[in-house]
């Protein structure tokens, strides 16, 4: 059984120099990607929750649904003509999409022919009119051509048959490496839930001074990023940062807090924190500077004092400075 290495941070907080510096070590394996199907919308959090809390059963047949759609986009490789796709599975050599399905069937008593109405919901509109067209002509049978799921099982039965579906999908891609570190696989507002899918697992969350965020979120013009470039609006931005960092008081059983900035000024000391909290002996960091560099990531501490581009939001970094007070980052 892996050991997964959960790293999280809330947006452009600089998750990825943890990835790097695992990914230096003997016996890690980490994705070239963001692992999503969890946490992302219709992802597996989403459908545990309609199952489990079980509002309607027609919710479920729905969710059921949507979760193999967000699966499906994951999976296949996009790009031109083959549409939007996220190309999990070039990595997974195809067994993401076969164990998600493998796993939908083990959470099912039921598959059966049938139809309602909320179902419109999942087409878009042309599919929606050609389907109409076909029962107009009597060549459509909605009931006919619909699966409807109905689940079977109790909540730990749902859960260990979820654990089972992530570790089936990582043994298809590594049986060597121990560790799996994973990037923003879990919420960081619910990082329990790193307990309820993994059973041997650790939850790293990175965060950076919001000035920086900032700017990087403008640059890109990611999340709130764009609306704050037009409108000089650092109102939205405080409030998106302050919302993303309101904490539950349920977290992981074993969750570390870092800083961005520390690694930068502290390598030594932080890839060994690190590798203390993961339970990496420090003679597995056998490719150290291949991927991470702290002269390097300096680039990106302080950025609006480097780059010209960003001088004219010295009014809007103020502001954030004294909004944000608590996060800001005194080296």
């Amino acid at each position: 059984m892996h050991k997964f290495i959960l790293v999280n941070g809330y947006g452009w907080t600089g998750s990825g120099v943890v990835l790097d510096i695992l990914k230096e070590c003997e016996g890690v394996f980490a994705p070239d990607f963001e692992f999503r199907i969890i946490k992302d919308p219709d992802g597996l959090i989403d459908l545990d929750q309609e199952i489990n809390q079980m509002t309607d059963l027609l919710n479920v047949d729905y969710a059921i649904k949507k979760f193999k759609q967000m699966i499906d986009f994951y999976a296949r490789k996009g790009g031109g003509l083959k549409g939007p796709g996220c190309s999990y599975d070039v990595l997974f050599k195809g067994k993401l999409k076969e164990y998600s399905d493998a796993f939908i069937e083990s959470i099912t008593w039921v598959k059966y022919k049938g139809y309602w109405g909320g179902l419109e919901n999942l087409k878009d509109r042309q599919q929606y009119f050609k389907d109409r067209i076909k029962y107009k002509i009597g060549i459509c049978n909605y009931q006919y051509e619909t699966d409807m799921y109905l689940p079977k099982g109790s909540e730990e039965y749902f859960v260990n048959q979820a654990k089972l579906f992530l570790e089936s999908v990582f043994n298809a891609v590594t049986d060597e490496a121990v560790n799996i570190a994973l990037d923003q696989a879990i919420p960081v507002k619910k990082s329990w839930y790193a307990d309820r899918y993994f059973e041997n697992n650790c939850v790293i969350v990175v965060d950076r001074d919001p000035r920086d965020v900032f700017i990087n979120l403008i640059k890109r013009e990611a999340l709130v990023g764009y609306d704050s470039k037009i409108k000089k609006n650092a109102d939205l931005f405080i409030e998106w940062y302050r919302q993303s960092h309101v904490l539950p008081k349920q977290n992981a059983k074993k969750m570390m807090f870092i800083r961005y900035e520390d690694i930068l000024f502290a390598p030594e000391d932080s890839v060994e924190r690190i590798l203390d909290f993961c339970e990496i002996s420090s003679d597995k960091h056998i490719f150290k500077g291949k991927w991470f560099c702290a002269e390097k990531s300096m680039q990106n501490y302080r950025i609006w004092e480097k780059d010209a581009k960003y001088t004219e939001y010295f009014k809007e970094i103020d502001k954030i400075q004294t909004g944000l007070q608590e996060f800001i980052y005194e080296a």
